[in-house]
């Protein structure tokens, strides 16, 4: 429904969570999200700012505290709204 209209961006924070990041991605694009994987390492601000310049609607954030803690964070970019996740 409207996972179609909207875009996520899941930036590679860490080259450690390659498979993470990419398990993460196939289970919400099986779940019918639009999701756009980064594949070269970046900073979270420079994601930040590559994911509100390309008009995507959330920032996924999986770093190494989060992925320790088995959990992604999902950034709403319109409103800055934040929701921490479990990881699949």
């Amino acid at each position: 429904p409207s996972a179609t209209s909207s875009r996520s961006y899941l930036p590679l924070l860490d080259t450690s969570l390659v498979s993470t990041q990419l398990n993460l991605a196939t289970t919400l694009r099986q779940a019918g999200e639009s999701i756009v994987v980064g594949f070269e390492p970046q900073t979270l601000s420079k994601a930040l700012e590559y994911a509100n310049k390309n008009s995507f609607s959330d920032l996924l954030i999986l770093g190494t505290q989060e992925a320790a803690g088995k959990k992604y964070v999902r950034k709403n970019l319109d409103s800055g709204d934040q929701l921490t996740h479990d990881l699949p």
